[in-house]
């Protein structure tokens, strides 16, 4: 092709030299155990092992280390108020004058950890401001058999009560 009566010439172009990377045999020298080998092979493996080694166990540590722990109560059996839904067996009123008289102890969860500690709560309730309270059931539930209907302002029931923040703010109990 001519423009302006200049011949363009084809294929003069300066060639570009290829970098060839040596291939990473990382993963097939660390796959044999270090006594089968006769040598620890290179370094930078050894590096990327020992720092992959580190990481992992962090990583545990730091998994196994976020259960949540309640608070120590003499008297006070979790898994019993846990397995008494709705206060059914009357477990939960023997348990609830221990919450009471240790409520400071509750001030310092958070939603998901008063879960894991208490169980599911039995009633939820959005709030204005971002507040939610938690009900516990003690005695007089409609789901418990043999138990005569009582209205919902005769019912015994634990609240705790938490802020925008999801922390316990306030911890009470109606009709005890």
């Amino acid at each position: 092709m001519v423009y302006n009566n200049t011949p363009v010439i084809k294929n003069k172009c300066p060639k570009i030299k290829h970098v060839f990377l040596k291939k990473n045999y990382f993963f097939k020298e660390i796959s044999f155990p270090p006594f089968l080998k006769k040598s620890f092979g290179n370094n930078l493996n050894l590096y990327y092992m020992t720092r992959f080694l580190l990481k992992t166990a962090l990583s545990l540590c730091i998994l196994t280390s976020c259960e949540t722990t309640a608070p120590d109560i003499e008297g006070l059996d979790y898994k019993k108020w846990e397995l008494d839904k709705f206060g059914c067996n009357g477990d939960r009123m023997e348990m609830v004058r221990l919450i009471t008289s240790n409520k400071e102890d509750f001030f310092r969860y958070r939603q998901n950890q008063i879960i894991d500690i208490l169980g599911k709560p039995d009633n939820l309730t959005l709030y204005e401001r971002g507040q939610t309270i938690y009900f516990y059931y003690i005695k007089y539930h409609p789901n418990c058999p043999d138990i005569p209907y009582r209205a919902e302002e005769e019912r015994v029931k634990l609240e705790i009560r938490f802020d925008a923040l999801n922390r316990s703010k306030e911890l009470y109990v109606y009709n005890y």
